[in-house]
């Protein structure tokens, strides 16, 4: 059974493999920061969700170590974009098939839960899985990394939005309410309505309301460099994303 104990021994585990890199490198800070903040944030969600204590302690650990792999990435191509190497295949490598999930956590019983949560937070779909706790923890993650991300995002890029530049595939699939691929995004425009279609994919109502709550897509909103001519049409966009929310939020 996972103690509180067994969290304070990933998280020291956590910070002495940081420490392996320039923590003095931006992005890492941005990565140590995002993983801590993701951390806190499933262990909220989990006592909305009422789960057991055990639980929550899992759910933070799984937090924790969700983006462990961008740390690699990082040193490796100084970018966090998945086109250079799927980050979280990477993380999933270094803990599981190179065995270094012992550094963080001695219990075993959880190996292929985390596994699972891990490879699929960032993916476009989770491969069904039978296993209702495997898929319950990759659903929390996903959410609770993307309400994060709003506010990541602009500490990473600078977006513009125009409207002639949507590409087709991205504006159909936003128009629907589905996920955007990333390699359907061509354009400044497009990784707009890729980070706006983020909202489509969220698993709880309790998960919005947090997002709602923290202002984090206000946020990211209020960043974008609207081109003058689009901004009637960004802001049907954006009233898609907000009537979304709100509609999930009730439900």
């Amino acid at each position: 059974m996972l103690t509180i104990s067994d969290y304070e021994k990933c998280k020291r585990a956590f910070d002495d493999y940081v420490d392996k890199f320039d923590v003095e490198d931006d992005m890492i800070k941005r990565k140590k920061e995002h993983s801590y903040k993701v951390a806190d944030l499933m262990e909220e969600l989990s006592f909305k969700l009422s789960l057991l204590e055990e639980e929550v302690i899992l759910a933070r650990i799984i937090g924790l170590l969700h983006d462990i792999g961008r740390f690699e990435q990082i040193k490796r191509y100084h970018s966090f974009s998945d086109k250079n190497v799927d980050h979280a295949d990477e993380g999933c490598k270094y803990l599981f098939k190179e065995g270094h999930i012992r550094d963080f956590l001695d219990e075993k019983a959880y190996d292929k839960l985390i596994e699972h949560a891990i490879k699929y937070h960032n993916k476009l779909e989770i491969q069904s899985d039978d296993n209702v706790s495997n898929l319950l923890f990759a659903k929390m993650i996903r959410d609770m990394d993307k309400v994060d991300i709003f506010l990541q995002c602009i500490k990473t890029y600078d977006y513009r939005f125009g409207y002639d530049e949507i590409s087709p595939k991205v504006l159909e699939s936003f128009i629907t309410n589905k996920s955007i691929s990333s390699k359907e995004v061509k354009t400044k425009s497009d990784s707009v309505l890729l980070v706006f279609a983020f909202l489509f994919d969220f698993n709880f109502k309790e998960s919005l309301q947090m997002l709602k709550e923290s202002g984090n897509f206000n946020v990211f909103v209020d960043s974008i460099n609207i081109e003058e001519n689009a901004r009637d049409d960004f802001e049907k966009l954006k009233n898609i994303c907000l009537d979304c929310m709100e509609r999930k939020v009730g439900e």
